[in-house]
């Protein structure tokens, strides 16, 4: 009852200094064990052994030994040195720090909304500046422009690559009334 209880507070990152009732080897292994049945991932796992490692003073060198004696392939040697020193720097949690990311896709509907406005106020304008403006990479504008919008860039000019009904219709408007113009006055060429 004992050892579960006290795997669970080194499975929990609650690992302190004070406790040795077991060896800091039989303790590793039976760490790993335990943390892989509960399906922790395996970079938390191996952080938690480092903590508890680093609790015994044992040195990055050896901590390094043992984790590719344990897992086969780990962390990088200086990713357990790096996490070594924070530890004996006095950080406390196994996870990653929170921080801001960018969305994992950046084609969503406000961003394809946001495009199609700027190349309506402005055709002439450039892909890099449509990624400034709109604040995504200029392979997910290229993407919205081509597949969401299907516009393509004639003469300097996004326009859109099917014509709707009323652009249809003007366009035959426009060469019936051309076509009888030439045939009013001829051929010109």
């Amino acid at each position: 009852m004992f050892r579960s209880s006290w795997l669970e507070y080194v499975i929990a990152g609650s690992i302190t200094n004070s406790v040795s009732l077991f060896s800091s080897e039989h303790v590793f292994y039976a760490c790993a064990t335990t943390m892989s049945e509960r399906q922790v991932p395996t970079t938390v796992e191996q952080r938690i052994i480092i903590r508890f490692l680093v609790g015994e003073d044992v040195k990055n060198t050896d901590i390094f030994v043992r984790l590719q004696k344990q897992f086969g392939e780990c962390l990088s040697r200086a990713a357990v040195f790096k996490w070594a020193k924070a530890f004996k720097d006095g950080r406390k949690t196994v996870e990653n720090e929170p921080h801001d990311r960018r969305p994992r896709t950046s084609v969503t509907p406000d961003n394809i909304r946001r495009v199609e406005q700027l190349i309506l106020e402005d055709r002439r304008i450039n892909v890099r500046d449509i990624s400034a403006e709109v604040g995504i990479s200029i392979g997910s504008v290229e993407s919205i422009i081509h597949e969401y919008l299907q516009y393509r860039k004639i003469t300097a000019r996004w326009v859109p690559k099917l014509l709707n009904f009323e652009q249809k219709f003007t366009r035959l408007e426009f060469v019936a009334a051309y076509r009888s113009d030439t045939r009013q006055r001829g051929t010109i060429f």
